[in-house]
């Protein structure tokens, strides 16, 4: 019998689930759009509705590759770094989940600038908006009664790995990413949270699972709404941008990574610790012996997107499908020189780290 693996991707565009062939062949995809809310400086997502979509993205790809849930040897998964995914007592989403493109805490993240308050030296990430650590703080400053029912603090694909297997965890280079990690230690450390305020949340941190080890599997109750077998594998899984550049053949540090997502992402391996820019973010890789070294805003396919919605389809009386309205966008595109281009656009919808306070906007429309 045949054995296909199942991977899971959970993006800020999009939901996607992949069937691979044992021999690493891709045999058919699904997908579903990430329905975010944006309203102003807030960026978010509905648990219930990503989990929804994502047992529906598994069903859809098993029924399009004709594959019998037996056949499907384990599943792993990714998803975007960073955000927030709260639990309560009960195991519930406490709210919306919030994701790395939120700017709410982007103020406190400035205030820690200017008074010195950082813990770099054990996390090596500058502090940015859309980590957990700021937002928990905003949380604690701004919605004290969520902040004392918060029990468990999640990534996105932890939050899709406890609705499979009913296991709380998460692993190294998420939770590095999301400023929680000393990376001498490869571990959690309370003083981290303390320097930001937040030290009572160490008690609410998931366990870490390495990337690769099984963590559970999957339960009756994931299998009847996603269609596979109860007791199928689950393993830990990785931070997208690291799962990307791995799948990319970056393993050391000769080859690098540039990824055109929802948000733009540079990266490249280091075997130690090194000193780098304000704006350079390093992280744990995918193995022990490596380091990943990321620049990245989001800046990227999160424009086309927006483009798309609030332009194209806004103003069509009639809106084409989508893989066709890009196979006419890819024409009109290519029929412009860009040095022909009048009109100038800033792609900082979601602002930037970069520049404080720019915002996008069309430069040259007359």
């Amino acid at each position: 019998m045949e054995k296909y693996l199942l991977s899971i991707d959970n993006g800020l565009t999009a939901t996607k689930a992949v069937l691979f062939h044992a021999d690493g062949r891709q045999v058919a995809a699904a997908l579903d759009r990430t329905a975010v809310i944006n309203r102003g400086h807030f960026s978010e997502l509905d648990m219930d509705r990503l989990w929804s979509g994502t047992a529906s993205c598994i069903r859809s790809v098993m029924e399009k590759a004709e594959v019998k849930p037996s056949q499907i040897v384990a599943v792993g998964g990714s998803g975007h770094g960073a955000g927030l995914y709260l639990l309560d007592e009960s195991l519930q989403p406490l709210g919306m989940a919030i994701t790395s493109m939120d700017d709410r805490a982007s103020s406190l993240v400035e205030k820690w600038r200017q008074e010195g308050v950082s813990a770099y030296e054990k996390t090596r990430h500058p502090v940015w908006a859309g980590q957990a650590v700021p937002l928990l703080r905003w949380i604690k400053l701004h919605e004290p009664e969520r902040y004392l029912r918060i029990r468990k603090i999640l990534s996105v694909k932890d939050w899709i790995k406890f609705k499979l297997t009913g296991r709380v965890t998460t692993e190294p280079t998420d939770a590095s990413n999301s400023g929680l990690i000393n990376l001498a230690t490869r571990n959690y450390d309370s003083d981290i949270l303390r320097v930001y305020g937040i030290e009572e949340m160490s008690q609410c941190l998931a366990d870490l699972e390495e990337s690769c080890r099984v963590i559970g599997q999957v339960t009756e109750e994931a299998a009847a709404q996603t269609g596979l077998l109860p007791g199928t594998p689950v393993t830990s899984g990785l931070f997208d941008v690291v799962a990307c550049a791995l799948g990319s053949g970056v393993y050391d540090r000769d080859r690098y990574s540039m990824i055109a997502g929802t948000w733009n992402i540079n990266s490249g391996l280091e075997p130690d610790i090194l000193d780098c820019g304000p704006d350079t973010k390093c992280s744990l890789f995918a193995d022990s012996d490596h380091y990943i070294y990321v620049e990245s805003s989001a800046t990227s396919a999160v424009n086309f997107d927006w483009f798309i919605e609030n332009v194209l389809f806004a103003l069509s009386p009639a809106p084409k499908d989508r893989r066709d309205l890009y196979g006419d966008i890819n024409q009109g595109v290519a029929r412009i020189q860009p040095d022909r281009s009048d009109p100038f656009y800033l792609p900082f919808i979601h602002s930037s780290h970069l520049v404080k306070n720019i915002q996008a906007g069309f430069d040259g429309i007359r």
